[in-house]
């Protein structure tokens, strides 16, 4: 995905300006607006401000979020990365039905079906029927579908990812980030 990604910045020009406290990294194609990113680095508080086309982004990490340490401490890392921000416009995940479905099902046939009998289900369909009640693309499993699994299966896993998959935002972020310091790098030299 990130390869394909590459090629909608090929055309992309990186410009820097440092104002002290306040770095600002611009990518974008001369005399356009497709897919430009700007990363302002509030750098006296820590704050990583992302806009353009790709939507908005704020993350934060007291001490320790610069534009110098971005590249070395977040760039390579995208779960360090998610765990400092604080919103984004774009969701940074999606939850595939179908894959929930089929996560489901295989945590579900560890048990006997007498054991769901005995807690009011007749069938696995019914049961995964009223786990799925309010399921959401956005959100996934709804908390009557996590309650309904954690007191059947009386454990404490985390039913909140399941079906969860990235929207791969924050990688294209990187990337871009990536992109345009290695073309201000070059230049530089």
């Amino acid at each position: 995905m990130l390869e394909n990604q590459k090629k909608n910045f090929a055309e992309h020009v990186a410009s820097f300006q440092d104002f002290g406290n306040i770095k600002v990294l611009d990518f974008q194609r001369p005399d356009s607006s497709f897919y430009q990113i700007r990363f302002i680095f509030e750098e006296d508080r820590h704050i990583l401000h992302i806009t353009g086309d790709l939507g908005e982004l704020i993350a934060s990490n007291n001490p320790g979020l610069t534009y110098a340490s971005f590249l070395k401490d977040y760039c390579h890392d995208v779960h360090y990365f998610e765990s400092k921000v604080k919103c984004c416009s774009r969701p940074l995940y999606t939850y595939d039905k179908d894959a929930a479905k089929a996560d489901i099902i295989e945590i579900l046939s560890q048990q006997s079906m007498d054991y769901y009998r005995l807690n009011g289900y007749y069938s696995m369909e019914e049961l995964i029927g009223d786990i799925f009640t309010d399921y959401s693309s956005q959100t996934g499993l709804s908390m009557r579908g996590i309650e309904l699994l954690n007191n059947l299966l009386h454990d404490d896993s985390d039913y909140h990812k399941i079906g969860r998959r990235s929207t791969g935002i924050l990688d294209i972020y990187l990337l871009v980030f990536q992109l345009a310091v290695e073309q201000i790098n070059s230049s530089r030299k």
